[in-house]
């Protein structure tokens, strides 16, 4: 039951990410579209690795992996600009 519910949210924010990215309403570098990405991704990861389910952890490594990436060049262009 707890391991549903927390697949339920990991998908959740990953959807949540997606449509407002798809609806215009949040960039895909905008900080709450990473945000919720990597946390739905990151939860969704566990839950697979728990599951023994290496695909889908396969998959989500890479979710987290190219969410962090644009969210490190993000944080790196936001930082030199104030400099």
């Amino acid at each position: 039951m707890l391991v549903q519910l927390a697949e339920f949210l990991g998908a959740g924010l990953v959807l949540y990410a997606y449509g407002h990215a798809r609806a215009g309403s949040a960039g895909v570098v905008d900080a709450r579209y990473l945000g919720a990405n990597l946390a739905g991704a990151v939860i969704l990861a566990v839950v697979a690795t728990v599951g023994h389910q290496w695909g889908f952890v396969l998959l989500n490594g890479a979710w987290i992996g190219i969410t962090a990436e644009i969210a490190w060049r993000r944080w790196c262009s936001r930082r030199s600009a104030r400099v």
